[in-house]
């Protein structure tokens, strides 16, 4: 077996992953709760600027570093069909 035979490779993929990264990094942030709600699903990535201890770490080392990246789901997507 050759490892790379089972590895997926795409540079379209790569492209599209470089822009979505370049689109978060470069989206302005919010604060929480925010004004409106979001409609649908997508990625979404919390970021922390206070001085809560469990986050201090992570903020003074980089505050561009988002604390969670998670994804919202359309409602009915978990749903078996």
């Amino acid at each position: 077996m050759k490892l790379e035979d089972h590895i997926f490779q795409s540079e379209s993929f790569v492209k599209l992953i470089d822009e979505a990264v370049d689109f978060m990094v470069n989206t302005p942030m919010e604060l929480l709760p925010p004004e409106a709600k979001f409609s649908g699903g997508g990625v979404y990535a919390l970021y922390y600027n206070g001085d809560f201890p469990l986050y201090q770490n992570i903020y003074s080392k980089n505050p561009d570093l988002p604390i969670y990246v998670g994804k919202a789901v359309l409602p009915g997507w978990r749903q078996g069909k």
